[in-house]
């Protein structure tokens, strides 16, 4: 499944809805997504996951260039929507607990 990030920002903060898998062949995408959003002056981003069903150790990488820029800045960087099998990689990396979760919303089955 290909690849869908679409944005919007509101004040201080960007929500990036991403949909289909985060892999080697797509997160070069997201990557680029982000690296404008990095470069930008937020306080928060926020990645909405209930979309993404897969994701490899490449999307993990990605995502913890999120977890670099909060550190830099003081902002935060949270994933939210998150379904079982990304959250199954994110524990089998033992990343679970650096990044900030959202989880208001549930895990996803």
């Amino acid at each position: 499944m290909s690849l869908s990030v679409s944005s919007k920002q509101v004040g201080g903060e960007a929500v990036l809805q991403i949909a289909g898998d985060i892999d080697a062949h797509s997160s070069s995408k997201l990557r680029r997504e982000l690296a404008g959003l990095f470069d930008a002056s937020l306080q928060v981003i926020r990645v909405q996951l209930d979309g993404v069903e897969h994701m490899d150790s490449s999307g993990v990488a990605t995502l913890s260039e999120g977890v670099l820029w909060s550190r830099r800045t003081g902002g935060h960087f949270i994933l939210s929507g998150l379904s079982r099998s990304v959250t199954d990689v994110l524990e089998l990396a033992k990343l679970d607990d650096v990044f900030e979760v959202d989880r208001s919303q549930g895990e996803r089955v």
